[in-house]
């Protein structure tokens, strides 16, 4: 099958794969729910990364996990002292 150029199909118009867009959101998702999963176990690192959350998605216009990530930094902040 050959590739059409002039068609559409995940590119946006500055050439770029919508894929490497979504990518920042992807590594986001993933953090937000690596951290929920070291609640228990690792409390410190999980607030590190809800952390690391919270700084990406100030750099993005959508916040999807913020408020999220905030309630339990502050969770986990009153657990560790």
């Amino acid at each position: 099958m050959e590739w059409d150029e002039g068609a559409e199909g995940g590119w946006g118009e500055d050439g770029a794969k919508e894929d490497d867009v979504s990518e920042g959101a992807v590594e986001i998702e993933n953090n937000f729910y690596e951290a929920e999963g070291m609640l228990k176990d690792n409390p410190a690192e999980a607030l590190e990364r809800f952390q690391t959350v919270v700084d990406f998605e100030q750099q993005r216009e959508e916040q999807e996990y913020s408020f999220n990530a905030h309630k339990f930094i502050i969770i986990l902040a009153a657990q560790l002292g």
